[in-house]
């Protein structure tokens, strides 16, 4: 194969109405993820770098257009549908990296609609990861039958929702779909709790620096570790930033449905 593969990237931050089509200057509702909006760019930024490094490219082949930001249900099926219509026969894999509100396996999308709002969600704004998945299945994305489909989540709490004069909102309930059992998947998710600040994207980095890139830039013909080790590693990392904060948190979710061992390398394992 010519080269690892290629990388998509999505960052949900502005959940306010004028990213969800509201002509308005003004907003009374100002709802952003993270705390620190500049500071998680940053990171993106250094995380996309890595997966350069690595020899990973964007999602078209040549546009360079690796992250996109701010995007609603609609928009993020789309880019997944693209994603399905390219051809994958030199690539060794496909990894999609997604930072946004949402838990258990369910994505806080921006809002399309005017009315919708982190403080009353739709189901418009759910996206189950599942429903991503799907987008990528043999019949609808041959090139990419029987290679590795890796999905790495950074999801935040989304906040509760408090209706004026009342209880806090129950929150919608999402379609279920099921992951698409013939396909390779591999899904990491960290699970983040309306923390100050969070450690999954930094982990990523800081994990993919120590365990793939640095060995190989010593050894590029060594033994590269697998993705279950990675991942393990990425975990401790994880882990070790919160306990120095003396801080507890949920440790990250790893789902597999791979059918063969996995190495991120600079030269694409045959």
């Amino acid at each position: 194969m010519a080269r690892i593969g290629r990388v998509l990237i999505i960052t949900n931050q502005v959940y306010h109405k004028p990213h969800a089509g509201s002509n308005s200057k003004e907003c009374n509702e100002k709802t952003t993820r993270p705390h620190d909006i500049a500071r998680e760019d940053g990171e993106v930024n250094e995380l996309l770098e890595k997966f350069k490094e690595l020899g990973f490219t964007d999602i078209d082949g040549g546009t360079n257009n690796f992250v996109y930001k701010d995007q609603t249900k609609a928009q993020m099926v789309a880019l997944l549908e693209t994603v399905a219509k390219q051809d994958f026969s030199q690539d060794y894999c496909f990894i999609c990296v997604i930072i946004s509100y949402g838990k258990d396996g369910v994505i806080t999308c921006v809002p399309m609609n005017e009315n919708d709002s982190m403080k009353n969600p739709s189901v418009g704004m759910l996206l189950p990861l599942a429903e991503l998945q799907n987008c990528l299945k043999g019949e609808k994305c041959k090139s990419l039958l029987a290679k590795p489909k890796i999905f790495m989540l950074q999801l935040d709490k989304v906040p509760e929702g408090q209706k004026a004069g009342g209880p806090p909102s129950a929150p919608p309930t999402a379609r279920l779909v099921k992951i698409p059992r013939e396909a390779d998947f591999l899904t990491y998710t960290c699970d983040m709790n309306n923390l100050s600040y969070y450690y999954g994207i930094n982990a990523w980095i800081e994990g993919l620096e120590k365990y793939v890139l640095k060995p190989q830039r010593e050894e590029p013909k060594g033994e590269p570790m697998e993705i279950q080790r990675l991942l393990t590693r990425m975990t401790n990392i994880f882990k070790s930033k919160y306990e120095k904060e003396t801080m507890t948190v949920e440790y990250p979710c790893v789902t597999s449905l791979l059918t063969k061992q996995v190495f991120l390398t600079k030269t694409p394992p045959a």
